[in-house]
């Protein structure tokens, strides 16, 4: 009886031994992986627990936490491959607004420097039928001026004709009229010896001369005037088509400019839109990288670390268990 209670004693003895350094062994596992952890408190509580508690309660607090551990790693990286897909999504529409905004800046520049030659384009042309209207105004004056000098010269050259002519009568009447007559009709010979008359006659026919370069003189400046007054409708006629013509361009460049207005507005408006969407964009950019930036950064080492938290656990539960981690 004696010896059976001393090897009852001794089997619980060794039995509390052994349980004893199982505890110790799975709280010695649970540390280093705290230690590993940064420190983690749940796993420093749990190693005090399995020094104190009975081992169910223990292991089915270990099958709680990698329980935990294992859906805190689902989440976190379900939210990391989230972030990435945001973060890039971001990117790739950022990139893509800011091509477009510099696309339809790139147009909308273009829009500017069009109207701007249209502007300078008007300009010229406005100058264009001021010059010519002046021209025209000029030239009319002139066409006036040499009107009236031209209707001077004929009525000069028409009172020289009337004179000679009173003149040339005068002396008809005084001198033989038949033979005047007949020199007027027939050439005079020329005189082969000094006769009374031939005086008088040499003057006639000098007046007969002037009369007839008179009227050469009103019959040149007639062709004159004609051809001047041809000369002048033409410039008219023609300046007034110039005129015409400037004044058809000056409408068709200010339809160029209403257009050209139009697209400026809605290219103005797009680049408005573009830069605000650009800045909700980077807002969203700043506010996901806010909400990502330390675990896309930390992923992979709280990833790891999880894993190793989540062995060590699995560990202790083998040394509770009765398995050898040597």
């Amino acid at each position: 009886m004696t010896r059976t209670y001393s090897f009852l004693q001794l089997s619980a003895g060794i039995v509390e031994e052994f349980v004893t350094s199982r505890r110790t062994q799975a709280a010695s596992v649970l540390r280093r992986a705290s230690a590993k952890a940064g420190g983690s408190p749940e796993l420093s509580m749990l190693a005090n627990s399995v020094e104190l508690d009975a081992f169910a309660r223990v292991k089915e607090a270990i099958d709680t936490m990698i329980a935990q551990l294992k859906t805190q790693q689902d989440d976190e990286t379900t939210k990391n491959d989230y972030c990435k897909q945001a973060l890039h999504e971001i990117e790739i529409g950022t990139t893509r607004m800011q091509n477009g905004k510099t696309d339809l800046e790139s147009r909308l520049t273009e829009v500017q420097s069009a109207l701007q030659q249209i502007e300078s384009d008007t300009e010229e042309l406005k100058a264009k039928i001021v010059s010519l209207q002046t021209n025209m105004e000029r030239a009319s004056e002139d066409r006036v001026g040499e009107s009236q000098q031209y209707q001077r010269a004929v009525a000069d050259q028409i009172v020289v004709q009337k004179v000679l002519k009173m003149a040339l009568k005068r002396l008809a009447t005084f001198y033989d009229g038949k033979a005047l007559l007949q020199q007027q009709q027939a050439p005079t010979p020329p005189p082969t010896s000094y006769k009374p008359n031939a005086g008088a006659r040499g003057v006639m026919q000098m007046m007969e001369k002037l009369i007839l370069e008179a009227q050469e003189l009103v019959a040149a400046a007639k062709k004159g005037e004609n051809e001047a007054q041809n000369a002048y409708v033409t410039f008219v006629h023609d300046t007034n088509a110039a005129v015409d013509a400037a004044m058809k361009e000056i409408f068709g460049r200010s339809q160029d400019k209403a257009r050209a207005r139009k697209a400026h507005t809605q290219l103005s408006a797009d680049v408005s839109d573009a830069t605000k969407e650009l800045e909700v964009l980077a807002a969203r950019s700043t506010a996901t990288h806010t909400e990502c930036d330390y675990l896309v950064n930390n992923f992979e080492a709280r990833h790891s670390g999880r894993l190793q938290e989540i062995e060590a656990l699995q560990q202790a539960k083998q040394v509770l268990s009765g398995a050898s981690l040597s």
